[in-house]
């Protein structure tokens, strides 16, 4: 539940439990930028690329009580034009902005994605590093992309492979405001 309010993901590294923020791509010490790896459509076996809709959400809209005010307000990030309402109702103004953010950086992530197998796996490659197609058609090739899972698999007839399931790396929005 923490991981999905902040937009971050759970891990333990040397018997420490790590929260890392999936936005920005970067290592545990949150100075370091995850390393960018250049892939060219050769290697590769397969791909499939997913483009949201058109009709896809402008922002994401929460709710909070004002206990002074004794009343229910809200914040958008993005903008209020179709966006996405928040189920949950939030303590405070700074717990729903900080649930928008969240939401907001996995909406603008999810606005493209894409699988890539690769045909000899990669075995340097980690979940939240970053991707760059070089020769591939665009917008592919425009975009980095943000490694979301691996799988790497042996066996006798294909060697070591590596699935990579990618999704764009989101734009950071300054874009709040505070509706009643």
């Amino acid at each position: 539940r923490l991981g999905k309010r902040h937009d971050a993901v759970a891990t333990v590294k040397e018997g420490k439990l790590l929260f890392l923020l999936i936005q920005g791509a970067k290592k545990a010490d949150d100075q370091t930028e995850m390393p960018v790896f250049e892939i060219v459509r050769k290697d590769g076996d397969n791909h499939v690329y997913t483009q949201a809709s058109r009709d896809s959400y402008t922002g994401v809209k929460a709710f909070w009580i004002d206990t002074k005010k004794a009343k229910k307000q809200s914040v958008v990030v993005g903008v209020l034009g179709n966006a996405k309402h928040l189920r949950e109702v939030y303590a405070t103004e700074s717990d729903a902005l900080d649930a928008a953010k969240a939401e907001w950086q996995r909406i603008r992530r999810g606005q493209a994605s894409m699988t890539f197998d690769l045909a000899v796996a990669r075995p340097e490659l980690t979940p939240q590093c970053m991707i760059q197609f070089k020769d591939m058609k665009e917008p592919i090739n425009s975009e980095r992309w943000l490694v979301k899972q691996l799988t790497h698999r042996l066996d006798a007839s294909g060697g070591l492979t590596t699935k990579m399931e990618l999704e764009t790396e989101g734009v950071e929005s300054e874009n709040i405001e505070e509706v009643p």
